[in-house]
């Protein structure tokens, strides 16, 4: 089903132009001087002048109309037809409809449809619903309707006909949530996983916030407030959804991403208290901007067009973030482009919400290495982000004297690179060519990945020997083509040459540029200046390799 909605805190869409006594006594004309004089409303609250490029009608599945004014070179407005409630409005975003001119339909936030003839596609993600499916929505969205109507009848509409301005709050550290704008920014990765994308961006705040590493800013994060790419976001999904589904298509529920987000936590060793409200209630946007103003955090608000029935139903989920001076919610909804979207106070919230209250990264717990160890800071960064297999992320040893294998190191590689998805490499190819790697193998997606990246050469034609020990200048050989493959900067390049240590002759040929690298940029240290670049290097050698990699580059 459709996974695209979240606040729904407006929720419509479709039939007939009667439904509207502004339609019926004003034609388009008046539709256009009604949308002229919303827009002089929003253009007041941000201080802007607006450009109205069009403007077009909408329906919900109720029948109820809506307009739309579309702004050049950017923004949208949408407002109930019969109220001239603004409902929702963002001015960096393009419009939902934009080139789309009839059969359009308006579910509220984020359910932004158009009939072809035969069903409803979603303008943004092309998902779409059947004409049956649709009509199942009308109730909630005559409920949602009748909200204007006692909003209006109260006196309470605030975005309409306003000519104040107004200012907008943002949870302390959050505004910069408004420019994550581009996919890669706040961590898009298809397929339904809107729930992931919100809760993800919720961490980043709390890292960003707390300047606390919530989300590895090594692996996950590009200039230390915004993702690289999607990884985190699949990393969420594929490492912590799975078994705690509560649909058959992998659809969230607040309760089941509460635990995906405890299981996380559990494994980073760090204490979340997060609070949400039961799936399928209906809260207010008044609740949400309660908790913005109390407890100072953002909020992940989850929507279901098929209240109250709750089966069959189109969620989607959006990160509010801030609020006006007259108590409107601003979100994020996961889509790039609209990163700083604008919806009514008076529209109720369908569906449930989740928030973290308290956090804290707690202390590793090594029982084979002290706390005072020279180890023990490198060991522990390695545990806590599952840069190093433990086998099992509760382990409390370490074992940092054991040899370090090659396939654990490459897969160190993956770890530290998001743990790409792996899908579009032939990895039977390698089953072909290596007698020692098959499906089964232990590290396979690190290998398969790093064979296609060129960081894993076989170390005979028909063998990867994975499992054997790695020496030191092959470890340097593997983060030097990483690091050349992230384009990873470095502010310290000054370090000895690897020709000033004693037995710089025993570099192989291959191993020479990797070396020099390194020593250069004090990510391996000699001993007795000796590099001794083929001894094999134990697990917690390892560790301090990968931990310098972390403290002295920039991703």
């Amino acid at each position: 089903m459709l996974v695209i909605l979240t606040m729904v805190l407006q929720l419509f869409a479709i039939p007939t132009l009667a439904s509207s006594d502004v339609v019926e006594t004003e034609g388009l004309s008046g539709i256009q001087t009604i949308c002229e004089a919303l827009s002089r409303s929003v253009e007041a609250r941000e201080g802007v002048e607006l450009e109205i490029a069009d403007t077009k009608l909408l329906h919900d599945f109720a029948g109820n109309a809506y307009f739309l004014t579309e702004y050049a070179p950017t923004g949208y407005m949408i407002a109930h037809a019969d109220t001239q409630e603004v409902v929702e409005y963002a001015l960096e975003s393009d419009s939902p409809y934009l080139g789309l001119d009839s059969d359009l339909f308006y579910g509220g936030a984020t359910y932004y449809y158009y009939f072809n003839g035969d069903e409803y596609v979603h303008t943004i993600i092309s998902e779409s619903i059947s004409v049956d499916e649709a009509q199942t929505f009308a109730e909630v969205n005559q409920k949602m309707n009748d909200c204007l109507y006692t909003a209006a009848l109260n006196d309470t509409a605030d975005l309409s006909n306003s000519t104040a301005a107004v200012t907008k709050t943002y949870v302390p550290g959050s505004s910069f949530l408004s420019t994550l704008s581009s996919s890669d920014s706040f961590g898009y990765y298809a397929g339904g996983v809107c729930g992931y994308i919100a809760s993800g961006m919720l961490l980043l705040w709390m890292t960003k916030r707390y300047n606390t590493e919530y989300i590895n800013r090594f692996t996950f994060l590009k200039a230390g407030n915004r993702f690289r790419n999607g990884n985190f976001t699949r990393k969420l999904r594929y490492e912590y959804g799975y078994g705690n589904d509560s649909s058959a298509d992998g659809t969230f529920a607040s309760a089941s991403m509460k635990d995906v987000l405890l299981s996380y936590a559990s494994d980073i060793k760090a204490s979340f208290t997060i609070k949400t409200n039961p799936p399928l209630t209906l809260p207010t946007a008044s609740s949400i901007i309660k908790i913005l103003k109390e407890s100072q955090v953002p909020v992940v608000v989850f929507g279901d067009l098929n209240y109250p029935s709750g089966d069959d139903s189109a969620p989607h989920a959006v990160l509010a973030y801030g609020y006006t001076s007259d108590n409107d919610v601003v979100v994020h909804y996961g889509w790039s482009g609209y990163a700083n979207v604008v919806l009514s106070y008076n529209w109720g919230v369908l569906g449930s919400i989740l928030y973290i209250t308290n956090n804290s990264l707690n202390t590793v717990t090594i029982e084979d290495i002290p706390n005072d160890n020279w180890a023990y800071e490198p060991v522990s960064y390695c545990i806590r982000y599952g840069i190093i297999d433990v086998w099992d992320r509760g382990i409390k040893n370490f074992l940092p004297n054991e040899y370090m294998a090659r396939g654990a190191f490459v897969n160190a590689l993956y770890q530290f690179a998001g743990c790409p998805d792996i899908s579009a490499y032939n990895a039977q190819k390698m089953y072909d060519t290596f007698d020692d790697f098959d499906k089964n193998t232990r590290f396979h997606d690190a290998a398969v990945w790093a064979y296609y990246n060129d960081l894993l050469y076989g170390t005979t034609n028909m063998t990867l020997t994975l499992g054997g020990a790695i020496t030191r200048e092959q470890a340097v050989v593997f983060l030097y083509r990483f690091s050349n493959s992230m384009n990873y900067s470095f502010s310290n390049t000054n370090g000895p040459a690897y020709t000033t240590f004693q037995d710089a002759s025993k570099v192989t040929g291959y191993g020479i540029p990797a070396m020099d690298w390194a020593t250069r940029r004090y990510i391996i240290w000699g001993s007795n200046n000796k590099l001794s670049p083929h001894d094999t290097m134990t697990r917690a050698q390892c560790a301090s390799m990968l931990y310098c990699l972390t403290v002295r580059a920039t991703p």
